[in-house]
């Protein structure tokens, strides 16, 4: 902590990445990847920069063998969670986006925590996770 040159290299290594669309550096299924970097070292600028991925346009394909596409939108708000505990249930889970309304909420709660703005990025297409599974499939109570 505290290691400002680190989180200077991580954030301009991260820059690349995103203008590159490497997807596979930036986001991993095993959350090795560098945005939970960003989360792990909790310093306020590696969080805004974390929180402002909620606009990013970029996806990442699931499955081994092309199963669907994921938005890395999701595993932004997972890895969220990490430095904010306390706040996990405004930032969802996951696989309980269903709509736009939903990133705004988050979005929401990113503005009002952090002081993000996204004021000149443009809304990406929804996209959550294709195919998506159900909170049902996972175990959890069907609510509808």
């Amino acid at each position: 902590m505290g290691n400002t040159k680190v989180e200077d290299e991580i954030l301009a290594e991260v820059k690349r990445l995103e203008e590159a669309g490497d997807v596979d550096i930036l986001v991993t299924a095993d959350a090795s990847g560098l945005l939970c970097t960003l989360a792990e070292i909790g310093a306020r600028r590696s969080l805004i920069t974390l929180a402002k991925f909620t606009r990013s346009p970029l996806e990442r394909i699931v499955g081994h063998q092309n199963l669907g596409r994921r938005s890395i939108r999701l595993d932004v708000m997972v890895a969220l969670k990490y430095p904010c505990p306390d706040q996990a249930d405004k930032l969802l889970e996951d696989y309980y986006v269903e709509s736009e309304d939903d990133y705004r909420a988050v979005e929401d709660f990113l503005s009002s925590e952090l002081g993000v703005s996204y004021e000149g990025v443009s809304m990406p297409r929804f996209i959550a996770t294709s195919p998506r599974p159900r909170p049902w499939v996972l175990g959890r109570e069907r609510s509808d």
